[in-house]
């Protein structure tokens, strides 16, 4: 777990309507919450072997009906230093998630996709994907 702002996604996310950012301490210190259950949202970092660009793409680009047999059909191992990253905001229910898809290149990590908002039961089939049981 993380500061929800440590990744990059986290501003953009934090303009989403479900989100509201609580500020604690004298305005020192802001915290993020999926309004519909008041579950605190969490940012984390995933990095993976460029061999599964093409299956997180698909994750990214698919119907939430369809998300469930993509995520079904994908299995993830994370790796210490990967060409790709995932930078993914979920809530601690696992109601919400959004997340963006990143490639090494010159040195940096360019974002390759558009931010993905998950929610409800969507949201929970995609957050198992990267926190198994």
């Amino acid at each position: 777990m993380s500061r929800f702002y440590s990744v990059e996604i986290a501003d953009a996310v934090s303009l989403n309507t479900n989100i509201e950012i609580r500020k604690s301490f004298f305005g020192l210190f802001r915290s993020a919450y999926y309004l519909p259950t008041q579950s605190k949202v969490e940012s984390f970092s995933f990095f993976y072997d460029r061999l599964v660009r093409e299956d997180l793409e698909n994750l990214l680009k698919a119907d939430d009906d369809k998300v469930a047999d993509v995520v079904r059909h994908l299995t993830l191992a994370a790796v210490p230093n990967g060409n790709l990253k995932v930078e993914l905001c979920v809530s601690r229910d696992r109601r919400f998630a959004a997340l963006r898809l990143y490639r090494f290149h010159n040195l940096l990590y360019c974002p390759l996709s558009e931010i993905r908002c998950f929610e409800g039961d969507v949201a929970v089939t995609v957050a198992s994907l990267f926190f198994p049981k």
